[in-house]
């Protein structure tokens, strides 16, 4: 979900004198923009807020906003540095495993830091504090990694009720106390046999500030913080940090070396601290540097010590500024420690526009501190921070009053996106806008901040380039009633005045607004959101009006329409090219009678249950539909023990559904297996990983960025599988294709990664039209190539392709790469008037275009080939000595047509040249015998001089043998140059046939 590593990312401002700011922020929608990660708006849900009652619904709603981004746990802030993950510190509160729930379900990312410190119990002499009782670091570095054993090993690997066989694992399990006399308290250790998994733990902190005491926030009574050497200790500061970062760092990674940990400061204000962090960045005593992936920081601003429109007015413009000051900082000292800034990312893991103590007080409830709050996530997205959390409760902990901080988080959320486009953040202007996109769905939003407490803004927005869009909403973050000033607030039931709901988003539809020459009007104190969607396929295409059938309504509102331009898809622009025409009416016609059916409505769980769909209903049996649409937050396994039988299903998520388990999805839209069944992908990545058993011919429409994967296919006799839409279709399991059945590739892409027929007849038919990817050895019926059709084998020696017919229409190619091809009731062809091939051979003339490789037919994209050096070679079994033998690992007989990627001049296919194939050259210069194996190496339509030129200079340039098994990878080659290449013909008749096969070694296999 998240980037890995950021460089510090500046945008171009507008930073002209205040007198001329009032410019034109123009977007044009075609710049790629720079992307930032999503993590930037997390959440923590430390385990000190979840075992408290009052948090039952500030926690929650932390947890709405968290969604697709990061979270923080399981004891975040100060708190961690005395946690015992083990024991829960003897409280009432979630284990571990809650916690990794939350980052599956938010699909979230989760940061959980380790305590560095010690563990803690009552103080018998100070009732109501707690001390340290074991600050060992052999306790600590042992608690830290059963922790990444836990979440990393012991729950991927183990479900409830299965034997533990490992002794460790046993032990850390018997070792939680998960559970209590007190009701409620029982949680789980490990996930049920049928839930779905949860992620592992990547990021770990290592401790929190380690300058900062316990004494007052925890009541430890003996309380310490750390120093560096060559500092010494002192009353405060008692343990070395650098010895136990190690220690901690070094069990952790041992238990799982993908894990990537960090200390979790300030942000480095303090001498103190920056020696701390120092000592863990620069090289050790013995050369090398510590494990610091990440440095989350804590970079708190006070924007609650503003007491006026202005000095609030001011803070807001600077929040950038203060920000960039601090990463500044922070990548000095990793400078001067002698490591590339770039190399380490930053985590905000603690944040707040108006300083922590705000949480639920009247500064957090005003339109100010959502200001503050979104010009900070904008400042992070510049700045490259990889993932930040807002500390803490974004909505009231106990009555749920939603901050305008919390309502700004919501659009944030699903508007933000993960690409700046453009920025205008001025220091000396109260609007600042940024434009951007979500690469996923490809939306692209608007956003204004305007700081001024009392005055709107009228700006000129236009956009260019934006192509095919959908519908654009126009938002206001604002007061409900008169102007927005900044004090404007949402009250909650303990604040005088309370409770009350005064600010709010107000919405305006602006579909059909000209976006060439847009201009808007800021409020004053508000957030300003416009969205425009990108055009997208409907679930079901055709289905304009969006009510779940493609009918004669969807007919009706194209009639309306028809010809018109800068429609919409709900007003008739099918295809998303701004016009309603016969095209759109053509896919309406083609899908007219299909119904979205009943719809998925749970996360994860079992096909079979009633209760999992809208309505609660199993949709099974012939041409019922199934929707798996808009329900699953991340990607969720629906599984299914039984049969399937479907006349429509349908895909509409920007998360995985995935389709497994022990039984099968019938598609058959008629009781006779007649008709057309149908899937459909608008979005996402998706599985079906049982048997697809195709009884009625079916349609994969799969629209532009989207995916469908096949574990296992089977295609029934005269059945045909229709690849459309602009996306990639692929088959990576099982085939079996009954006689006559065939895959149209229509649109888009088809990526074959299995055996069409690794047993059994050869039944299936391509029609590629499209793209055909080839990544496995297949064995076809019939390959037929369409004018508009590109078939690729993957590069490597081993995707050979065995099929009886081969066409390829004008237009269409055939990409060998350097690999293999039998045809088995193919025809060879043979030259004809002005040295033009027919047939096969013909095919392979026309790619080879005079050396090019660049023509239609049959080409190789290999490197070697335009250089000369290489090529594709075609014979038949018999004139090669292949008869009755394998080529490629394909068992072949007399007539098979054979094609090799091979040195131009090895005329034999054997993989290499040698004394054999300049015998062939010689023995056919002169006659009407033409053919690539009768010496015509260039394809010319004649055995000439030139033929004696490419065997010369490739008899001395070729490498390593290719290998003609079909198993190997055969390598590339590039051709180095041989001065003294010219009239080795003469030479290499003086030559031993032996001496000439031995010279192999000028070219480089790579």
């Amino acid at each position: 979900m998240s980037l890995r590593r950021f460089a510090l990312i500046i945008l171009p401002l507008a930073t002209a004198p205040a007198a001329t700011l009032a410019q034109t922020f123009r977007t044009d929608a075609s710049t790629p923009g720079t992307a930032f990660s999503p993590g930037v708006k997390g959440q923590p849900i430390p385990a000190v807020t979840i075992d408290r009652g009052e948090y039952s619904v500030g926690v929650p709603k932390a947890l709405e906003l968290s969604r697709g981004s990061s979270l923080r746990g399981v004891a975040g802030g100060l708190e961690a540095d005395t946690f015992n993950w083990k024991t829960r510190n003897n409280s009432a509160r979630a284990g571990t495993l809650d916690y990794l729930r939350q980052s599956r379900n938010q699909n979230a990312n989760l940061y959980i830091t380790a305590n560095i410190r010690g563990l803690v119990e009552p103080d018998p002499a100070s009732p109501g504090n707690q001390r340290f009782y074991d600050t060992s670091i052999a306790t600590l570095a042992s608690l830290a990694a059963d922790w990444v054993r836990y979440t990393n090993h012991i729950v991927p690997t183990y479900r409830q009720g299965q034997t533990i066989t490992d002794a460790r694992d046993q032990a850390i399990l018997n070792s939680l106390t998960w559970s209590s006399a007190v009701p409620g308290d029982n949680f789980d250790k490990l996930l049920p046999a049928t839930e779905a998994a949860v992620p592992k733990v990547k990021y770990w902190e290592i401790g929190n500030e380690p300058r900062v005491g316990l004494s007052n926030s925890y009541r430890v009574t003996n309380s310490y913080t750390f120093y560096a050497p060559p500092r010494l200790p002192d009353a405060t500061h008692k343990t070395d940090f650098v010895e136990r970062y190690t220690a901690l760092t070094s069990a952790m990674r041992a238990e799982d070396p993908t894990i990537e940990v960090g200390p979790a400061l300030q942000w480095l204000s303090a001498v103190t601290e920056q020696e701390i962090v120092d000592s863990i960045l620069r090289r050790q005593p013995d050369g090398s540097f510590l494990p610091v992936d990440f440095l989350a920081y804590h970079p708190y601003q006070k924007m609650n010590e503003q007491t006026t429109p202005a000095g609030i007015e001011s803070f807001l413009r600077n929040v950038y500024n203060d920000h960039l000051n601090k990463v500044n900082h922070i990548h000095d000292r990793i400078a001067i420690a002698g490591r590339d800034p770039n190399s380490i990312a930053l985590v905000a893991s603690e944040h707040n526009v108006s300083n922590h103590p705000s949480n639920d007080t009247i500064n957090e409830a005003q339109m100010a501190h959502a200001l503050g709050n979104t010009e900070t996530l904008f400042s992070f997205a510049r700045l490259g921070i990889r993932d930040a959390h807002y500390w803490i409760w974004p909505a009231h902990r106990y009555d749920g009053t939603e901050y305008p901080v919390f309502l700004a988080g919501e659009k944030l959320r699903d508007h933000m996106g993960d690409t700046l486009v453009n920025v205008a953040a001025s220091e000396f202007d109260n609007l600042h806008l940024y434009t951007t996109r979500d690469s996923k769905s490809g939306e692209i939003s608007l956003w204004g901040l305007n700081f001024d407490d009392d005055t709107a803004t009228t700006r000129s927005t236009p956009f260019t380039n934006v192509g095919g869009r959908g519908k654009i909403t126009l938002s206001v973050l604002g007061a409900l009633a008169g102007p927005t000033s900044l004090s404007s607030a949402n009250l909650a039931s303990d604040m005088f005045g309370g409770p009350s709901h005064m600010v709010d988003w107000t919405t305006t539809d602006l579909t059909g607004t000209r976006l060439d020459n847009l201009q808007l009007n800021f409020p004053s104190a508000t957030i300003t959101l416009l969205t425009i969607e990108k055009w997208r396929q409907m679930s079901l295409p055709g289905d304009v009006n969006v009510d779940g059938f493609v009918n004669s309504v969807d007919l009706a509102l194209i009639t309306t329409n028809n010809n018109q331009n800068e429609k919409n898809w709900w007003q008739g622009d099918v295809t998303g090219d701004g016009i309603v025409d016969a095209a759109d009416s053509g896919i309406v016609n083609a899908n007219n009678g299909a119904a979205l059916g009943t719809k998925w409505n749970v996360q994860a769980g079992n096909w079979s249950t009633a209760a999992n769909w809208q309505p609660a209903a199993v949709p099974n049996g012939t041409g019922v539909a199934a929707s798996l649409v808009s329900s699953i937050t991340a990607a969720r396994t629906i599984t299914t023990t039984s049969q399937v039988t479907l006349g429509t299903l349908s895909f509409d998520n920007v998360s995985t559904y995935d389709v497994a388990g022990t039984g099968s999805v019938r598609m058959q839209a008629t009781a006779n297996g007649g008709g057309t069944a149908r899937i459909y992908v608008v979005q996402g990545d998706q599985k079906i990983s049982v048997p697809l058993l195709v009884t009625s011919s079916s349609v994969a429409d799969i629209a532009a960025g989207a995916s469908l994967r096949l574990n296992n296919v089977t295609t029934g006799a005269n059945r045909t599988l229709t690849k459309s839409g602009a996306g990639a279709l692929t088959i990576a399991g099982t085939q079996v294709h009954g006689t006559g059945a065939a895959i149209t590739i229509a649109g888009g892409t088809l990526n074959l990664n299995t055996n069409a027929a690794a047993s059994g007849a050869a039944n299936l038919t391509i029609n590629a039209n499209a793209a055909l990817n080839v990544a496995a050895r297949q064995n076809f019926a019939n390959l037929n190539v369409g004018a508009a059709g590109r078939v690729t084998l993957l590069a490597g020696g081993t995707n050979v392709i065995n099929t009886r017919t081969l066409s390829i229409a004008s237009g269409g190619k055939l990409d060998l790469k350097n690999n293999f091809m039998v045809v088995t009731d193919g025809v060879k062809g043979v030259a004809v008037a002005g040295g033009q091939y027919t047939a096969l051979t013909g095919e392979v003339q026309r790619g080879h275009n005079g050396g090019a490789w660049d023509g239609g037919g049959i080409i190789t994209t290999m490197p070697g080939a335009p250089a000369g050096l290489t090529t594709i070679a075609i014979a038949d079994a018999e004139e090669t000595g292949y008869a009755g033998s394998t080529f490629g690992g394909i068992s072949v007989a007399t007539g098979d047509i054979l094609l090799m990627y091979t040195y131009a001049g090895d005329a034999n296919l054997d993989g290499f040249i040698s004394g054999d194939d300049y015998s062939t050259i010689d023995f056919n210069v002169g006659t009407s015998a033409f053919g690539y194996a009768k010496g015509d190496f260039n394809y010319d339509g004649l055995v000439s001089g030139d033929d004696y030129s490419t065997i010369d200079f490739n008899f001395v340039a070729q490498g390593a043998s290719f290998s003609v098994s079909g198993t190997a990878d055969i390598g590339v080659v590039t051709a180095v140059p041989e001065p003294a290449a010219c009239g080795f013909a003469v030479l290499a008749a003086a030559l031993p046939t032996t001496v000439a096969r031995r010279r192999r070694r000028k070219a480089q296999v790579m």
